[in-house]
């Protein structure tokens, strides 16, 4: 997945969320990615070898996500 299709692809799923209760976009990715870890280790315990990668690579994608993010902030 190309870098602008992730940032396009977090921010429509974000700008589903209620404008008064939304996160932060890190505060927001840190929880996908803990909901990602649990996933996984949840397809592990199954044995269910697809969605373990599923979610390896979702939970990657929104690591890399974030330390785009947060590289830019440190830049700025």
């Amino acid at each position: 997945m190309e870098v602008l299709e992730k940032k396009v692809w977090v921010l429509e799923d974000r700008q589903q969320l209620p404008g008064s209760d939304a996160p932060g976009i890190l505060e927001w990715l840190e929880q996908q990615i803990r909901a990602a870890e649990n996933a996984k280790f949840s397809a592990a315990l199954r044995r269910d070898q697809d969605d373990v990668n599923y979610w390896r690579g979702y939970e990657k994608a929104l690591s890399d996500l974030k330390d785009l993010i947060e590289r830019r902030e440190v830049r700025a």
